[in-house]
């Protein structure tokens, strides 16, 4: 016996079929296929297994569990990566921790014969994640019977790139100025991998007004304080002795705001006077520059001069004396920053003097860079040994003793 066919429209591997009542309805399964408008004794099937509104309920269910299982895949995947970042993270730390006890043992010793005080808290800042950290210096005085202070205070600031560094570094030369009746404060500050400008700068300043409300303390004088830095930890002492005052640079919020942050004279090393100039890609992001201020040095070049020593002391007033050293051989810092400088402070009436060692290479004074390597000066000592340990000290001898 012959049967009529149903009018079928395949629609991939669902099917939209007419009924004999005139509805039409999708089904996906064993249905009869008849070609239309003809007559077949032997129909043939596809796998049917549902149709209609439960059909619908059906695939949405099918859709539904396909998702879940994407955001499972992907919520593996995010573990996963966490996992792996979190083991980095790890590592990173424990490398850390190791390259500090080394700094500290290398310290322990190069500070042998003298009194030092480790890790004094002198504020409380919050890291990337969260949570609360102190920032801590050094101090360092000459053990000696009758050396009991108050002795007149010098903020060491070490350099490193605004990114590297620690204040444990103490320098072979500064036990000069120990010997000649100084505090040595080895200041920490935050790198630019933890906060962008100011934050540096809001904790070298936080120092300075902690000892000046805590000095007395430790034997310390809070009147005759002065800074000393090298490359760049002499950009920020050239800000401390320019900026005192200016509101948004003073980080009050870090404590003592009642205490001035001035200082009454400025050593200079080898420091960056004028970001934009010293930046050798103002489209990177990855300069040392754009990771001090947290963007390409092009595209904030208002904050970038700013945090150039050489705005402010062009038009500062009453600024404390400097004293400035470069190398004429230095290729990380060009010595052109350091004759910017002075003639900014000697235009604004300040007194200032910019010492040329002949020869001399950028000096880095045992900062620790990032591939680990302690870089040394002795390879450049004799060019520099007689200014930082003779005239650096009468400097500071003359203005603050």
């Amino acid at each position: 016996m012959g049967v009529k066919a149903l009018p079928l429209l395949v629609l991939g591997s669902w099917f939209l079929v007419l009924d004999r009542h005139g509805s039409w309805f999708m089904t996906a399964g064993l249905l009869p296929c008849y070609s239309t408008g003809s007559t077949l004794n032997t129909p043939c099937f596809a796998l049917m297994t549902a149709s209609g509104p439960e059909d619908a309920e059906l695939r949405l269910s099918a859709e539904r569990a396909g998702q879940l299982r994407k955001e499972e895949e992907l919520e593996k995947r995010r573990q996963a990566a966490a996992q792996k970042e979190a083991a980095k993270a790890s590592e990173r730390a424990q490398r850390a921790q190791h390259q500090e006890q080394k700094v500290r043992e290398e310290a322990a010793v190069t500070t042998a014969g003298l009194n030092v005080q480790w890790d004094k808290a002198f504020a409380t800042v919050s890291n990337k994640e969260g949570e609360a950290r102190n920032i801590c210096f050094d101090l360092w005085r000459a053990s000696r019977p009758g050396t009991d202070g108050p002795f007149p205070v010098v903020v060491w600031l070490h350099g490193g790139g605004w990114k590297f560094g620690t204040h444990h570094t103490m320098p072979a030369f500064l036990h000069k100025f120990v010997d000649a009746g100084f505090a040595i404060a080895s200041v920490g500050y935050r790198k630019s991998g933890e906060a962008a400008f100011p934050a540096n700068l809001h904790d070298c300043k936080a120092a300075v007004r902690w000892l000046r409300a805590n000095g007395q303390d430790f034997g310390l004088s809070k009147e005759r304080i002065a800074v000393l830095g090298n490359s760049a930890g002499a950009h920020l002492a050239s800000l401390l002795g320019t900026t005192a005052g200016i509101a948004e640079l003073e980080g009050g919020h870090l404590g003592h705001e009642q205490e001035s942050s001035a200082v009454d004279a400025v050593v200079a090393i080898a420091g960056p006077a004028d970001l934009w100039q010293t930046c050798g890609n103002h489209d990177s992001p990855k300069t040392l520059e754009a990771q001090l201020l947290g963007a390409a040095v092009g595209t904030v070049p208002d904050l970038a001069r700013f945090a150039s020593p050489v705005t402010h002391a062009a038009h500062a007033a009453a600024l404390p004396p400097f004293l400035l050293l470069h190398g004429d051989q230095d290729e990380d810092v060009p010595f052109e920053q350091s004759e910017l400088l002075l003639q900014a402070l000697l235009s604004s009436g300040s007194e200032a003097s910019l010492i040329r060692i002949a020869g001399g290479k950028h000096p880095n004074f045992g900062d620790r860079l990032q591939n680990g390597a302690d870089v040394s000066l002795e390879s450049a000592w004799d060019a520099w040994s007689e200014a930082l340990e003779q005239s650096a000290v009468r400097f500071l001898q003359r203005h603050i003793c």
